[in-house]
């Protein structure tokens, strides 16, 4: 089955870097590995590349490309490590498509692997294995299929760009956007009226479109609604794709207490032993400032932390200012560098999660509260505001023995260090495809654009970009 959406071409199919592989595979000895049995398995196993949003054709062009018999198993055993790779690890490498990836990733020994599926004749299950078994791939998977099933069918007419609709505005898109609420719901559109007027029950219906996407629940349409109401079926089976390929990226067996920050929804997940025991919004880095998929470790907390301006933010954008506006905003100059003093005003709030990586990124409070309802959140340096990271702070260090220092230091308004006694993992991950609370899949907007670069890697049509809701001015801070 073609997924259609876009061949993955067969350069996409890595044959080069297998060689060294095939070496181990084969041994000095050489010969014959493959059997018409274990050659059936494949071709049947390939087949099933389009639950995880892979094409099988450039796969089964390569086998049936051979020349000779010896040609041939060498074929089906390049095709055969091709496929486990991009189950395994993926169908790029994520380091060749961003300056940062530092996330955890698997690194099976697919020869070996091979070698025993061959030998047992067990290729459909060692296949299996390879691909994450998580419910959130696998409902990814699904919607995948299902998507693509519906991909052939007509569809409305995208509904046009235009100002923002309020309440009480008369806009002639509003019929367009009641049908498309009601085509996501599965409920009937509302009866048509002729005014076009934006109601208070078309805001209510919108809101719970909202509320589950992650969007501000507003009632308001802007470009993010729209975007996300405007995705065709192959757009949604593309997105799906992409955001298959990069859980495969991911360790399949991650730390079971960790944090999670997912940057193109605004959200953090505590995990403890494997479990969500906390979640908040958080306001990730701005188009061009962008959150780096990464992952690190801290193991203190920084209460009432000084900010260490870098460079950057300096020279442009606190400099210039003039030494009025260092001194207004508890600022000063300390051997060349511009450093915030502790305090109400403070850039980092009341705490920095202090992350030990040498990007300089990290999670902290902020003295901006009004920022988290923003329906649009990325608008930092990179670092990460979190919500109520006073409360997940005091949390995590009453879960260590240490909550009344905690506190003590907090109330001192001096700066001092909460250690917790053992790291806390960190995973900055970037998904716009998720599964909601109630088991379906829903969409965030892709903010950073990485959507349309990791589908031209996999040789995809890449999805159609987003407008975003315009970055506005956000509060000093990294």
């Amino acid at each position: 089955m073609r997924h259609g959406l876009g061949d993955i071409g067969a350069s996409q199919v890595d044959l080069g870097s297998a060689s060294s592989a095939l070496q181990r595979l084969y041994g000095a000895q050489g010969g014959t590995l493959w059997s018409a049995r274990t050659a059936a398995a494949l071709r049947s196993s390939l087949g099933g590349a389009s639950a995880h949003g892979l094409d099988p054709q450039p796969y089964l062009a390569v086998i049936d490309g051979s020349n000779s018999a010896a040609d041939r198993d060498l074929n089906l055993s390049r095709t055969a490590l091709a496929y486990a790779k991009a189950l395994a690890t993926g169908l790029v490498d994520p380091t060749d498509l961003f300056d940062i990836y530092t996330l955890a990733r698997d690194e099976p020994d697919l020869v070996e692997g091979l070698k025993g599926a061959l030998a047992g004749e067990r290729l459909a299950s060692w296949f299996s294995s390879l691909a994450p078994q998580g419910p959130h791939y696998l409902a990814l998977s699904a919607a995948y299929l299902e998507m693509v099933g519906r991909s052939g069918q007509s569809e409305p007419a995208p509904i046009p760009s235009g100002p923002l609709i309020r309440l009480g505005d008369i806009d002639a898109r509003r019929p367009a956007i009641v049908a498309a609420l009601g085509r996501e719901r599965q409920t009937p559109a509302a009866a048509p009226d002729q005014a076009n007027v934006w109601t208070q029950a078309d805001a209510d219906l919108l809101k719970i479109y909202q509320r589950a996407r992650g969007l501000a629940e507003d009632g308001v349409v802007g470009p993010n609604t729209l975007a996300l109401l405007n995705a065709s079926p192959r757009d949604k089976a593309r997105r799906l794709a992409v955001n298959l390929e990069r859980l495969r990226w991911l360790q399949r067996a991650p730390p079971p207490t960790r944090i999670d920050v997912n940057t193109a929804a605004s959200t953090l997940s505590y995990v403890v032993d494997g479990q969500v025991a906390w979640t908040t919004i958080v306001v990730p880095g701005r188009p061009g400032h962008e959150t780096p998929q990464l992952q690190a470790s801290f193991e203190q907390l920084v209460v009432n932390p000084p900010w260490y301006v870098p460079a950057s933010i300096a020279r442009r954008e606190i400099t210039p200012k003039g030494p009025g506006y260092l001194a207004r905003n508890h600022m000063r100059r300390v051997g060349g560098r511009i450093i915030q003093s502790p305090g109400p005003w403070a850039a980092l709030g009341e705490v920095k999660f202090d992350m030990q990586n040498r990007h300089a990124i990290y999670l902290h409070d902020t003295p901006s509260k009004g920022v988290f309802s923003r329906s649009q959140r990325h608008l930092s340096h990179g670092c990460v505001r979190v919500k109520d990271a006073v409360d997940f702070a005091r949390r995590l260090a009453a879960s260590r023995g240490n909550g009344a220092r905690f506190d003590r230091i907090l109330a001192s308004g001096q700066t001092g260090v909460v250690p917790l006694g053992a790291a806390i993992p960190v995973r900055l991950i970037y998904l716009t495809a998720l599964v909601d609370d109630d088991g379906a899949v829903t969409f965030r907007p892709d903010v950073y654009g990485w959507d349309v670069r990791v589908a031209s890697a996999m040789g995809l049509t890449p999805p159609t970009q987003e407008g975003v809701e315009a970055i506005t001015a956000a509060p000093l801070g990294p």
